[in-house]
C-alpha cells in the first residue's frame, strides 16, 4: 500500500520532499507514466530530490516507486471509491462498509513497526501492572484494551479521567507499564504520561504515525 506508506511519513519529510510526495498523492496514475525528470520539473525540484523523497518513504528509487504505484493503485482505487448512494440496497451498504474497514486494516498493517511491536509485547508480558490512559474517543479503546489484557492474565487498568491519570502516573512502581493512547497527540494525556518518565516504562500509540510517533 504505497499510498498509505507516503501518508505515514509525509509530515516527517522535508518541504521539498513534501511537495513531491503531495504531487504523487494527488496524481498517482500520472506519476506512473512520468520520468524522474518530468516529476522533478513538475515540482520545481531536481531529480536528486525526487530520489531522496523515494528513499525517505522506504523505496529504493523512482523506478521502485512507480512499480509500487502501478501494482497497488488499481486495487486501492477500487477499495476506496465506494461512495454511498440513497438508492443502495442494504446488502450494498454493508458491502461498502466492510470494504472500507478491510482497506483501513490493510493500510494500518503497512504502517506498523513490527520491531517496536515486539518490544512492546515483551514489556507488557513482563509487566507487574499495565495502566492504560485514554481520553475522548481514545477512552473506549483504553477500556477495551484493559479488558482484553485482563482476559490474557495481565493485570490491567484503564483510566479515562485526567485527574486519575495524574494520580496513577505519580504512584506507579518499577515494573509497571503505562500505555497512553491518543488520536491527536492530546497534550493533557502527554503531561500525565510525562509524570512517570523517570522510573517507568512508557508506551504510546499515535494513531496517525505508528512508525514515527511523536506523542
Amino acid at each position: 500500500m504505497i499510498i498509505a506508506k507516503i501518508h505515514n511519513v509525509y509530515k516527517h519529510l522535508t518541504p521539498t520532499e513534501q511537495k513531491i510526495a503531495g504531487f504523487v498523492l494527488n496524481n498517482p496514475q500520472k506519476v506512473v507514466n512520468m520520468t524522474v525528470k518530468e516529476l522533478a520539473a513538475e515540482c520545481d525540484s531536481a531529480p536528486s530530490a525526487v530520489n531522496r523523497m523515494c528513499k525517505s518513504i522506504g523505496e529504493d528509487g523512482f523506478s521502485s516507486l512507480k512499480i509500487a504505484l502501478a501494482s497497488s493503485l488499481p486495487k486501492e482505487k477500487n477499495e476506496l471509491s465506494v461512495p454511498f448512494d440513497k438508492n443502495d440496497s442494504p446488502e450494498s451498504v454493508f458491502a461498502k462498509v466492510f470494504s472500507s474497514g478491510i482497506n483501513t486494516l490493510k493500510n494500518t498493517f503497512h504502517m506498523i513497526d513490527f520491531q517496536s511491536a515486539e518490544k512492546i509485547a515483551k514489556k507488557i508480558a513482563s509487566a507487574k501492572r499495565v495502566f492504560i490512559f485514554g481520553v475522548g474517543t481514545s477512552s473506549v479503546i483504553a477500556s477495551d484494551a484493559a479488558y482484553r489484557f485482563s482476559q490474557l492474565g495481565v493485570q490491567s487498568y484503564a483510566y479515562t479521567d485526567i485527574l486519575q491519570m495524574h494520580v496513577m502516573a505519580n504512584n506507579m512502581e518499577k515494573g509497571d507499564v503505562c500505555f497512553a493512547i491518543s488520536h491527536r497527540k492530546n497534550k493533557s494525556c502527554c503531561r500525565c504520561v510525562a509524570a512517570g518518565k523517570s522510573c517507568r516504562s512508557i508506551l504510546n500509540i499515535a494513531h496517525q504515525l505508528f512508525k514515527r510517533a511523536s506523542l
